[in-house]
Order: C-alpha cells, then sequence, then structure tokens
C-alpha cells in the first residue's frame, strides 16, 4: 500500500509553483470579482461604498483601472509560474512572480490570499536549489 502511494504523483510541480499558479488564479479571480461587483452594483466596498469615499459621480473608471491591473499582475505570475517550472535554475521568474504579488496585494488582488500565496511561492522558488 505504501508503495503505490508512492508511485502516484500529482506530476512534476514543485511547491513554490504550486503556490504561485493558487496566487495568479486567486489574483485573476478576485479582480473579476472586483469588476463585476462593480458592474453589477454601482459601487463597491472598496470603491465608492456605502461611505462614498471617493466623491466621483462615477467609479466604474476607477474600478475598471484597479481590476485590470490586478489581472495583468495575475497573468504574469501564471505566465511566471510556468516558465520556473519550465526553468528553475532561473531565478529571474521568481522574482517576477515577488514583484507581481507584491502589485497584487497593493491592488486588491485575490482577496489578500493571492498575493501572500505569490510571496511565499516567489521567496520559496528563490530559495530552491536547481
Amino acid at each position: 500500500m505504501v508503495q503505490m502511494i508512492k508511485q502516484i504523483q500529482i506530476g512534476d510541480i514543485s511547491p513554490p509553483v504550486l503556490l504561485s499558479r493558487l496566487s495568479g488564479i486567486f489574483i485573476i479571480l478576485g479582480s473579476l470579482s472586483l469588476f463585476a461587483m462593480s458592474m453589477l452594483h454601482g459601487s463597491t466596498i472598496i470603491i465608492g461604498g456605502p461611505l462614498h469615499v471617493l466623491s466621483l459621480m462615477d467609479s466604474h473608471w476607477l474600478a475598471a483601472l484597479v481590476s485590470s491591473i490586478s489581472f495583468s499582475m495575475g497573468g504574469l505570475i501564471l505566465y511566471s509560474s510556468h516558465k520556473m517550472r519550465k526553468y528553475p535554475e532561473d531565478k529571474v521568474w521568481a522574482t517576477m512572480i515577488i514583484l507581481g504579488s507584491i502589485v497584487g496585494l497593493f491592488y486588491i488582488g485575490g482577496f489578500g490570499l493571492g498575493g501572500i500565496l505569490g510571496l511565499i511561492g516567489g521567496v520559496m522558488g528563490l530559495e530552491r536549489r536547481s
């Protein structure tokens, strides 16, 4: 039984790559939900909520800007995690994941969880021996 469990493999995905992919997915989902909530309800908790933090008549452009930046950072993280899996000795991709996660944290990407997972995955990718 133990030998069968050892033979079962999810793939050759290392923990830094897995965490980075999850980060990219969370950040993309967070940006899409922010954009959808803004378009459906007219305002979000973050942008123009009940207190109308921003005194703009139409805050849709700001929600679109924030969600597009967050979406692009999620895409960058997913692309970098794919490249980090192909070329584990190249530390540039782990650095790109860290930078994308930091930007994703500032732009409400992935409900905060995506940025944290990306930071952990990027640091693990830098620390990993090839």
